[in-house]
C-alpha cells in the first residue's frame, strides 16, 4: 500500500499541465468503461431474448450453470486499487467530519468569547461610570466652601 500512497502525494503535487493529462486519461478510461458496459448490458439483452426464444421453443439453457462454468474458466483478479482507495477516503471523510465538528465547536467558542467580551466591556463601562461620579463626588466635597455656606456655629479647623 506504500507504493499507492506515494502515488496519491505524486498526484497531489501535480501542476496544472499534469492534472490536465490526469484529466484526459480520466475521461479516455470513462469512455471505454462505458463502452463496456453498453457491450455487457447489449449481451444480458440479447441473452434475455435468446432465453426467451428457446423457453418458447421449449428449450432449456441453465444460465446459473453457464455463469459458474464461465466464472471458473475465466478468472477475475481481486480489485486493488478500489478498496485502497475507499479505505483513503474512508479516512479523509473521518478526518473531514473531525475538523467539521472542531470548526463548529470553535465558532460556538467564538460566538460565546464575543459575547462575554461584550458584557465584560458593559460592566467595564459601568464600573468606568461609577468611578468618574464617585471621583466627582469626591471632588465637591473636598472642594473648599464659601464662607456663607458654612454655619456660624460650626467649629474652626
Amino acid at each position: 500500500m506504500a507504493d499507492f500512497d506515494d502515488a496519491f502525494v505524486a498526484l497531489q503535487l501535480l501542476d496544472e499541465q499534469g492534472r490536465k493529462a490526469l484529466r484526459l486519461s480520466g475521461a479516455m478510461w470513462e469512455e471505454i468503461l462505458r463502452e463496456a458496459i453498453t457491450r455487457a448490458e447489449r449481451a444480458e439483452y440479447l441473452m434475455w431474448l435468446l432465453h426467451d426464444w428457446a423457453s418458447d421453443l421449449g428449450l432449456t439453457f441453465d444460465v446459473t450453470t453457464a455463469a459458474a462454468e464461465w466464472d471458473a474458466t475465466h478468472q477475475c483478479r481481486p480489485p486493488v486499487l478500489l478498496p485502497w482507495f475507499q479505505t483513503l477516503q474512508a479516512a479523509r471523510s473521518a478526518q473531514l467530519h473531525e475538523m467539521r465538528v472542531r470548526l463548529r465547536r470553535s465558532y460556538d467558542g467564538q460566538l460565546r468569547a464575543r459575547l462575554r467580551t461584550h458584557r465584560e466591556r458593559d460592566r467595564a463601562d459601568a464600573a468606568e461610570a461609577e468611578r468618574d461620579r464617585l471621583v466627582e463626588e469626591i471632588e465637591r466635597l473636598r472642594a473648599p466652601r464659601n464662607p456663607s455656606d458654612v454655619p456660624a456655629d460650626a467649629p474652626a479647623t
